[in-house]
């Protein structure tokens, strides 16, 4: 997202590499520290993103397993005397597998 607070950053920058080229200004730069820039930062957003799909990874899970439950509770409430037990068994697990479906 480009805000102003970017906006002046990329000023600062062009304005700073600028001025060193006009004023033929040189640094020696090691490249640790160039490498710690790019590579920290990146480790920490490799690793948000692992926990962040373990969550979701156990949130499914506990979906998955709430299905479940509901599925069996209501093929194990109606019994196999009611003559429409099967019909509903049947719609019931249509509509866990359909939810299911969506949801993946």
């Amino acid at each position: 997202m480009v805000n102003s607070r970017t906006m002046a950053l990329t000023g600062l920058s062009i304005l700073a590499t600028y001025l060193c080229i006009k004023y033929d200004l040189i640094a020696d730069m090691p490249t640790a520290l160039i490498g710690l820039a790019v590579v920290l930062p990146l480790v920490f957003t490799i690793s948000a993103s692992f926990e962040r799909r373990d969550k979701a990874l156990i949130q499914y899970g506990s979906l998955n397993a709430s299905l479940a439950k509901i599925f069996y509770a209501h093929k194990s409430w109606l019994g196999a005397a009611n003559v429409d037990a099967p019909l509903r068994n049947q719609k019931v697990s249509d509509t866990t597998e359909e939810l299911l479906t969506l949801i993946k």
